[in-house]
């Protein structure tokens, strides 16, 4: 039987290492892919200063990329640790919902599996939210880890 492509979103957060732990403990299988995607949505000052502050943009974007590869790599060595052999990497730019919906597209996964920030109604009513969005404009299969 062959291997599923697993796509698991992490940046920073408890729910990041939820959903990767989920994964390791209750669906991984040696001929499963796994790819981890993280999203990175940089806000840049307005376009008046970035006229006049080329270089503080550019550190705002080598910080950005700084992150992000050092989160993968966490992601990666958290694999060799586990015995999970087919782990792959990726960066995204873009507002994370959507950059996630695009990346499971493109790899042609067939399962997003993410965890939830928690947050409370109101707080999601705001600011919405990621897992809200992979669910409802996501074509395959997903499984959003709880907080609790």
């Amino acid at each position: 039987m062959p291997g599923r492509k697993i796509l698991i979103p992490i940046d920073e957060s408890e729910g990041a290492t939820k959903a990767f732990n989920f994964y390791k403990e209750n669906l991984h299988r040696p001929e499963n892919e796994v790819n981890f995607v993280n999203c990175r949505y940089v806000e840049l000052p307005s376009a008046s200063f970035m006229a006049t502050e080329a270089h503080v943009v550019a550190d705002i974007l080598k910080h950005s990329e700084e992150r992000s590869k050092k989160i993968l790599n966490e992601y990666q060595t958290k694999c060799k640790e586990a015995g999970i052999e087919h782990c792959k990497a990726w960066t995204k730019s873009g507002v994370a919902g959507e950059a996630i919906c695009e990346t499971a597209h493109e790899l042609h996964a067939d399962m997003i599996l993410l965890g939830s920030r928690g947050l409370g109604t109101v707080r999601r009513t705001i600011l919405g939210s990621v897992s809200d969005y992979v669910l409802h404009h996501a074509h395959i299969p997903v499984l959003i880890v709880p907080k609790k």
